[in-house]
């Protein structure tokens, strides 16, 4: 069960966005989400690969911008109330 993943860069400055497309769910998953979608989150459990730091302008300021890079190794959606799983991979 592999989801379909696109990353594209957005017009605005440094902006990246992901899309990620999960599976067909049964009808009854897909309905339960479908009515708490208020309520539930996407976590994404990630191994990290490479870190680094470096300095932005911004106006007057250096700040140093912190990043890292990882692969993905599990995708869970998940209700932040109930913290029940309703859906893994």
């Amino acid at each position: 069960m592999n989801p379909q993943v696109r990353q594209f860069k957005e017009e605005r400055k440094d902006a990246m966005l992901v899309d990620i497309r999960f599976p067909l769910l049964n009808e009854k998953a897909a309905l339960n989400m479908e009515e708490n979608i208020e309520n539930l989150t996407l976590v994404v459990e990630f191994k990290i690969q490479d870190s680094n730091v470096r300095n932005q302008a911004v106006k007057f300021l250096n700040l140093p911008v912190y990043s890292i890079m990882g692969l993905a190794t599990k995708l869970y959606i998940v209700d932040k109330n109930t913290h029940e799983i309703y859906f893994s991979m």
